[in-house]
């Protein structure tokens, strides 16, 4: 349930990025909104087959096209899920700017704004675990920001995640 809800605050971070303050919460709202029958959060969280047929839609698009005006209650496992991940989305949005230049800090001369947007929405999320959770030990949040990077960013963003992440934690107070 924690992986997922950290996957559901990356994707939601990513939506959310480069938007001004005021249009954030309208953007929240409607990404939320993608998730109204179950069937939508259980083809994004399915595990992916490794040779597909080329003919074969993935699970996500059956469950789109699957959808109806009506809207279902959500299984237990999403609730969890989305709660854990509206809790990390309101900490980033609350502490970004301290976060930010942690990054920026860790990263030397590498500017936050030519990363790939993915990239920055993991490393937001690792450094609000790694500076701001106390029950989230600091490997597990290096381990998991690196988990969702081998899944959702390209092979250069694995090292590099982990590089940054590790230098905000050795500076940090948690060290």
């Amino acid at each position: 349930m924690r992986r997922q809800g950290r996957e559901l605050a990356v994707m939601a971070l990513y939506a959310i990025d480069g938007l001004p303050s005021f249009e954030r919460r309208q953007a929240l709202v409607r990404f939320w909104q993608l998730f109204v029958t179950p069937e939508v959060h259980e083809g994004l969280f399915e595990p992916s087959t490794k040779n597909p047929h080329p003919m074969e839609e993935p699970a996500l698009w059956k469950a789109f096209d699957a959808m109806t005006e009506e809207v279902r209650n959500p299984n237990a496992q999403f609730r969890s899920a989305r709660e854990f991940a509206t809790d990390r989305i309101a900490g980033i949005l609350e502490h970004q700017s301290e976060i930010d230049n942690a990054i920026r800090k860790a990263s030397r001369s590498w500017p936050l704004h030519r990363m790939p947007q993915v990239d920055r929405s993991i490393l937001r999320l690792g450094a609000y675990e790694l500076l701001h959770c106390e029950d989230v030990p600091p490997a597990a949040a290096i381990n998991e920001a690196i988990e969702i990077g081998k899944r959702y960013a390209d092979r250069q963003s694995r090292s590099f995640i982990n590089g940054i992440l590790d230098r905000i934690f050795q500076t940090s107070s948690r060290a």
